[in-house]
């Protein structure tokens, strides 16, 4: 390197995902990669700084190692932290309060579903084989055997209550750090979101398809034949499944609608966005969902205002926000907050200033490429002249 750096990018990268990390290093003015570290640890980040002083400005993601790492090495440098990281840490936050309501989702929809039919001029009751399909109806425990991915979990606390470090942990379990850092965030097995079904291709013709059968057009191929006419390009098939689904021959009438209830996912992501970002279906879900949990509504507002406060760079009102989440009341959004102050001033900074890390994830992106086109076979110092050698 043969000029001084002023402003300098840290992220890391996966040389084998899951299992060994590096670090690579980006002189954000202009825009280039100046070096690779072979991991991710603090001594490594500290050694390079004290043999490359003239850093004034540190962009990084929030892992505790580069923290320790550049005010070791810097200890008179800024440090900004990576808003895009600081938006996902609230995300996955906002993630972890959903997962505890999964009921109140299902009433949303319930009650969505239900005004849907009475638009319709149907039975607001939702029947199905007898029972309202809407209702959550207490089911009989099966005992499953434990995953794969539950009893890593259980190790992992297991070893954090015994004070292992997350590096310690994994090595002794074979996973890497950023799954020990999320398994840390609960208390319980996250359960995996429920994969969302796309909505039929025939659900557009529906309407004309509940006519034509209170008519007594039951057959499922005069059917297709008609609404292709009307433009649906899709296969009798899907008439036919489509038909058996929502139509009972017996009493001539729909059977029931779709439930489409959001992932805890999905409504992290809704609850973080502003009421202008929203499709009006996801708006609606919103405003039921909020009845039957007041708790979304209370994370809602504190996200909306959170980001602002990050996408606007409003800093001055970060300490406010901080204090209002941890008054809350709200265990996770305490905890969230609490975590804020012990990288206070790096956030502050990333609600300041206008450096970020969007440049190091676009060379991060660059260095996987690279390493693709080398089949991963190389070694780490050739693997670092290639990526730097557009750059010198």
């Amino acid at each position: 390197m043969k000029h001084p750096v002023r402003v300098l990018g840290v992220d890391d990268w996966a040389m084998r995902k899951g299992q060994k990390y590096g670090t690579i290093l980006v002189d954000l003015e202009k825009q280039k990669p100046i070096d690779l570290l072979p991991d991710r640890e603090a001594d490594t980040l500290q050694k390079w700084l004290e043999q490359h002083s003239g850093v004034e400005i540190i962009s990084r993601d929030r892992a505790s190692a580069y923290s320790e790492g550049a005010t070791k090495g810097a200890p008179d440098a800024i440090q900004v932290a990576d808003r895009w990281h600081l938006l996902k840490n609230l995300t996955d936050a906002l993630k972890r309060i959903m997962d505890k309501h999964n009921k109140a989702s299902r009433l949303a929809a319930r009650e969505i579903a239900i005004k849907r039919r009475k638009e319709q001029g149907l039975d607001p009751i939702i029947v199905k084989n007898g029972e309202d399909i809407g209702q959550v109806t207490p089911k009989k425990e099966v005992k499953k055997p434990p995953l794969k991915y539950e009893l890593m979990f259980e190790q992992v606390k297991a070893l954090q209550k015994q004070g292992f470090t997350r590096n310690a942990i994994a090595e002794q379990i074979g996973i890497s750090r950023r799954t020990i850092t999320r398994y840390y965030q609960y208390d319980s097995y996250p359960e995996r979101a429920k994969r969302e079904f796309p909505l039929s291709t025939v659900a557009p013709y529906g309407e004309y398809l509940r006519k034509r059968w209170n008519e007594k057009e039951f057959n499922s191929l005069q059917l297709w034949r008609e609404i292709q006419e009307q433009g649906f390009t899709g296969s009798s098939n899907a008439v036919h499944r489509y038909l058996k689904k929502n139509f009972d021959k017996q009493t001539n009438s729909i059977i029931a609608l779709d439930l489409k209830v959001y992932s805890a996912r999905k409504i992290s992501f809704l609850l973080s966005r502003g009421k202008d970002k929203l499709k009006e279906k996801e708006e609606e879900y919103l405003k039921y969902l909020f009845k039957h949990c007041p708790e979304a509504k209370q994370a809602n507002q504190l996200a909306l205002r959170y980001r602002e406060i990050i996408v606007k760079k409003k800093a001055k009102l970060l300490s406010v926000w901080i204090e209002d989440a941890i008054e809350s009341g709200k265990q996770i959004l305490q905890g969230f907050a609490k975590n804020m102050l012990k990288d206070y001033d790096a956030i502050y900074n990333a609600c300041s200033l206008k450096w970020s890390n969007g440049q190091v994830e676009g060379q991060v992106n660059r260095l996987k490429n690279i390493k693709r086109q080398m089949y991963g076979r190389a070694s780490f110092e050739l693997l670092k002249k290639k990526v730097l050698s557009d750059t010198s």
